[in-house]
């Protein structure tokens, strides 16, 4: 796994912040968002887990709570 502190589009590749479309809890204790691209609109899921630490840009823990 990588883990980013910004998303980027997986088909246009631009790390313009994408829309949230929608947030669910999975019974994992994992949380799946939704996404749409703003630059080319490809719809995305991206799988969270809350366990697991976001690294930011000097590899310091980010809260999870900021994504």
């Amino acid at each position: 796994m990588l883990f980013l502190p910004r998303l980027r589009c997986p088909s246009c590749g631009t790390f313009r912040t994408p829309l949230l479309t929608r947030s669910e809890d999975g019974g994992d204790n994992s949380v799946s968002r939704k996404y749409t691209c703003r630059e080319c609109g490809t719809r995305f899921l991206v799988v969270f887990d809350p366990e697991l630490p976001i690294l930011g840009m000097n590899d310091s823990p980010l809260p999870y709570d900021d994504h």
